[in-house]
């Protein structure tokens, strides 16, 4: 694991994930760094599973003062922490890690506040959820919050849809009937349509994706994934993941640095990379 010398930077941070080669996460909050002038490094680090023990080591040992949190960690980091947010508790996972001033490891989600925030002015009633993960809980639990009477949810993982109507008390449905479901938002919350699927598109009835007023993908690599392109030419609006992407990172940097980063430019400078 790489990381840069102490005597260079006074504060270490990064984010942890497998795969983790899609994730702009460095661009952003070093950026973010360097328009403050603060002595702190970003790093990007690909743990398999199995080692994520022996990273949480590292993490003590190298006094790391922060953690950003990807597939397939949201909820596996959980055990090696100290303790939780109440939003983290909540929402079952975690995307953010920070040390507080006891020294303790505490686990913390942004992905709530930065899912509901470009949705924040639209008037939603129902929602249709693709996934059950970590990205999934959180955007359940905003869609709660939002007050949204109808969520149902379609997975996969039989364990986990269980798990999540047993959480929230929402609808779950076989992911072989996601086409199914009518409603005014259709969000996708999984790996479907990142760069190592980026031909891919979630739903299954690409025509009838003219039954959502408003599709989400929370992908955000690459800018505009086949689902959001789909629902483009369908003309349904469409909220792509580079500005959930770029508010959970604000709320992180923010937990962090105690300072707020341009949101607008932090956009167009992901824009501009990715194109």
């Amino acid at each position: 694991m790489a990381v840069a010398s102490n005597y260079e930077y006074k504060k270490i941070f990064g984010v942890i994930g497998y795969p983790i080669s899609h994730s702009l996460s460095p661009i952003i909050h070093n950026w973010g760094f360097k328009c403050f002038n603060l002595p702190y490094v970003y790093f990007k680090w690909s743990i398999e599973p199995c080692k994520l023990p022996e990273f949480i080591v590292c993490v003590d040992t190298l006094n790391i003062a922060g953690l950003s949190v990807t597939i397939p960690f949201k909820e596996k980091i959980i055990p090696y922490l100290d303790e939780l947010t109440d939003e983290a508790t909540a929402v079952g996972a975690v995307n953010l890690v920070y040390t507080n001033e006891k020294n303790k490891k505490i686990g913390h989600n942004t992905d709530v506040d930065g899912f509901l925030a470009p949705i924040k002015d639209i008037s939603l009633n129902s929602a249709l959820i693709l996934g059950c993960g970590g990205a999934a809980l959180a955007c359940i639990y905003g869609l709660k919050k939002k007050k949204v009477e109808t969520i149902i949810v379609a997975g996969r993982n039989k364990d986990k849809l269980k798990s999540v109507k047993k959480r929230f008390n929402v609808e779950v449905i076989d992911w072989d009937l996601r086409d199914k479901p009518k409603a005014d938002l259709l969000v996708n919350c999984t790996p479907i349509g990142m760069v190592s699927y980026k031909d891919e598109n979630p739903y299954p009835d690409i025509e009838s994706l003219s039954k959502f007023q408003l599709v989400y993908d929370v992908v955000y690599n690459p800018l505009e994934t086949k689902l959001i392109k789909d629902a483009k030419r369908l003309g349904i609006k469409v909220i792509p993941g580079i500005y959930m992407f770029i508010y959970q990172a604000l709320f992180q940097f923010q937990i962090w640095t105690k300072k707020t980063f341009d949101v607008n430019e932090a956009i167009n400078l992901l824009k501009e990379y990715l194109q």
